[in-house]
């Protein structure tokens, strides 16, 4: 009898130790999930902090250069037609003496400058209509026009006779 008591004391020890294990897997895998969670939730929050921060900075690089132009438009709107035509000629020839520099050619061949009198200024009129026009531009943006092509195939919808009277339709007919 005490052989039996004995061995149904172990029996209950052995299933007592083996249930302990088993919880203590338990809860160590379900630490090691509730951890992993939580690594997982902050690289997501960070990866969401560091997304947000590149657009801010995007936007406001942006916002910049909206406020450069504005600033620039209104410069330029202030100004008269001989200070316009000034700046613009100033610019052109900036702008041909970069080219110069990038050319080699400028060393062999004698100076392609122009002087000021010699370029071919538009008349107060066609500066007049330039500006009206970038005006109307500004104020109207791009809106989709009808492609002359788009009209001409639209025109000849008509089949040809080959594909009317095709080779099926002319041995129909005979």
């Amino acid at each position: 009898m005490l052989m039996l008591q004995n061995a149904s004391k172990r029996r209950e020890l052995v299933a007592a130790a083996y249930k302990y294990h088993e919880d203590k897997e338990k809860r160590d895998s379900e630490e090691r999930a509730n951890t992993k969670a939580a690594q997982n939730k902050m690289a997501l929050r960070t990866a969401m902090d560091l997304d947000q921060a590149e657009k801010d900075r995007i936007e406001s690089v942006k916002q910049a250069e909206r406020d450069k132009v504005s600033k620039e438009m209104d410069e330029w709107q202030s100004l008269d037609d001989d200070e316009k035509e000034e700046r613009y000629l100033k610019s052109v020839k900036d702008a041909s003496i970069k080219d110069e520099f990038n050319d080699p050619s400028h060393i062999i061949t004698t100076s392609n400058h122009a002087t000021e009198s010699q370029i071919l200024k538009p008349s107060a009129e066609e500066r007049t209509k330039k500006f009206e026009k970038i005006k109307h531009n500004l104020a109207n943006p791009l809106k989709p026009q009808n492609d002359e092509k788009k009209l001409a195939v639209k025109k000849t919808d008509k089949k040809s006779v080959w594909q009317e009277n095709g080779p099926r339709k002319q041995q129909e007919n005979h």
